[in-house]
């Protein structure tokens, strides 16, 4: 079974040092315009941790032929199979107006993806989802779980 990389982890444990510290403490702060926190607050706290999918299980354009591609519902589903509860994707706009999971602008050779429609560009990359079905992924993933977190996605 695959398990989700070292980084993750480091990722998870950083986003929360972050962004939970700054109401980590259950005490009231007596400074609202300065609030402060440190580590033993955050350790003190019940804020628990979370896997974050980043292009769903990882980054991969095809060089480890053992994780799906980047971006792909796969890729999206395999994150969630996995243990994490928000997958983050990159989104672009086509020529036709219709959203394709993709990270880059260009492709290869330097084609627009902006200067193409959605089955130009699955004609080059059969791969490449649109969002909607990426969004059908977390929300089966948030039916499933029962988890009011869980199936979020975030684009960028």
């Amino acid at each position: 079974m695959l398990t989700p990389p070292i980084w993750l982890g480091a990722l998870i444990l950083s986003l929360n040092l972050c962004g939970g510290l700054a109401r980590a403490s259950d005490e009231p702060d007596d400074d609202k315009d300065h609030p402060h926190s440190t580590a033993e607050d955050f350790l003190r706290s019940n804020v628990r941790p979370i896997a974050i999918g980043h292009h769903g299980v990882g980054p991969n354009t095809g060089e480890n032929p053992a994780l799906p591609i980047e971006n792909t519902v796969d890729s999206v589903r395999l994150a969630y199979n996995l243990g994490a509860r928000v997958v983050e994707v990159d989104v672009q706009l086509t020529q036709d107006g219709r959203l394709a999971v993709f990270h880059d602008d260009f492709l290869t050779d330097f084609t627009c993806i902006h200067s193409l429609t959605l089955d130009q560009l699955q004609q080059r990359l059969p791969y490449v989802p649109e969002l909607r079905q990426v969004i059908n992924v977390a929300r089966e993933f948030n039916n499933r779980s029962g988890d009011d977190l869980g199936g979020i996605l975030m684009s960028s």
